[in-house]
This record gives C-alpha cells, sequence and structure tokens, in this order.
C-alpha cells in the first residue's frame, strides 16, 4: 500500500486545475450517493468508522454513479454479512491480495461487476 501510494503521488504531485476539479465532483457525487443510499453513517460496521469498508465501498460506488441498483441497499447489507469481505476488513487490510478481494467483493455484490 504504502509503494502504491508513493507512485501515486509521484504521478500526481503537480495535477492540474481541471483534473482537481473533476476530482472534486466525483468524490462530492460519490459521497452524496452513499448517504443517499445507504444512510449518514454506512462504514460504522462494528465500533467506529471502518476505512477498509470505507474505500471498497466508495470505490465501487465512485465507478457506477449513474447505474445504482434499486436494491442497492439490501446489496450492501448482504455485502458486510458476506463472511470473506469481513475478513478483509478487520485483518491485512493493506495486504494488496486482501485490497484486491475486498474491492473485487464491493463491487460484485453491490453493482454486479
Amino acid at each position: 500500500m504504502k509503494s502504491f501510494l508513493n507512485t501515486f503521488m509521484e504521478m500526481n504531485l503537480n495535477p492540474s486545475h481541471s483534473d482537481l476539479l473533476l476530482y472534486r465532483k466525483v468524490f462530492e457525487a460519490t459521497c452524496q450517493s452513499v448517504v443517499d443510499c445507504l444512510g449518514a453513517r454506512p462504514f460504522h460496521i462494528r465500533t467506529g468508522l471502518n476505512a477498509a469498508v470505507f474505500d471498497a465501498v466508495m470505490v465501487a460506488f465512485s465507478h457506477k454513479l449513474s447505474e445504482i441498483p434499486d436494491d442497492i441497499l439490501a446489496r450492501f447489507e448482504k455485502l458486510i454479512q458476506d463472511k470473506g469481505f469481513q475478513e478483509s476488513t478487520v485483518s491485512g487490510t493493506t495486504d494488496e491480495g486482501v485490497v484486491a478481494r475486498r474491492f473485487k467483493a464491493a463491487s460484485t455484490y453491490l453493482f454486479g461487476t
């Protein structure tokens, strides 16, 4: 994860103003969509905010903003009940394979992709 973040930051050291506006627009739309669909605190799974659930769900939503299924809340409930997904949100959360499995599970459960 550290290597990924360092590489990303090097590649995006000086983003253009238009890139920043686009990133902001997508982020804000994703946040609004998640709150509208899942409620105000969807990432408070056990005790506090679970960053691993946050990253997987936010990325999945950001890729499908115009394709939100009507039953997205039920799909989210199934996702957070999945034992494999649960494991990927509590242990080894920065391991590349664990991150990939978590992101794939979120995308599959929430959007069937």
